[in-house]
């Protein structure tokens, strides 16, 4: 990962008044720890201080987004195989529980909508950190 956006920010940067904007899609598990998660929480938290890094030794602009929990397949997997029951629980195709108590899970649609938001809006901290469940 950090040896391709290396070389794509090295390409990009040739090319002149080109205004770059990188995306992490990042989680709540980046600053959380949540049961049966260790190895996809220090990823998530490796790649968000790898990109405000990012933010502070280039001229991009790094937007670090949390899109809340999305209706996807990883989330199917989890309900079948965490070893964590709670975690199973929580994730199930039949839980009445969110995955997180004052969160709904949410469609890509809705998600993606909101990142567009906020990119065409570009007001958040160069190399922050944006949760789609902010204001």
């Amino acid at each position: 990962m950090i040896a391709l956006n290396c070389q794509l920010y090295k390409v990009l940067s040739e090319i002149n008044d080109l205004k770059t904007i990188v995306v992490n899609t990042t989680s709540l598990a980046a600053i959380q720890p949540i049961s049966s998660f260790t190895q996809y929480c220090v990823g998530k938290a490796a790649r968000e201080a790898y990109f405000r890094n990012f933010a502070l030794e280039t001229d991009s602009r790094v937007l670090n987004y949390s899109p809340g929990p999305v209706e996807t397949d990883m989330i199917t997997e989890i309900g079948k195989s965490s070893f964590d029951p709670q975690i199973r629980e929580m994730f199930s195709p039949t839980s009445t529980q969110s995955v997180d108590t004052h969160r709904k899970r949410l469609s890509p649609k809705e998600t993606v909508s909101k990142l567009i938001a906020i990119i065409d809006k570009n007001e958040f901290d160069n190399g922050g950190r944006v949760d789609y469940f902010d204001s």
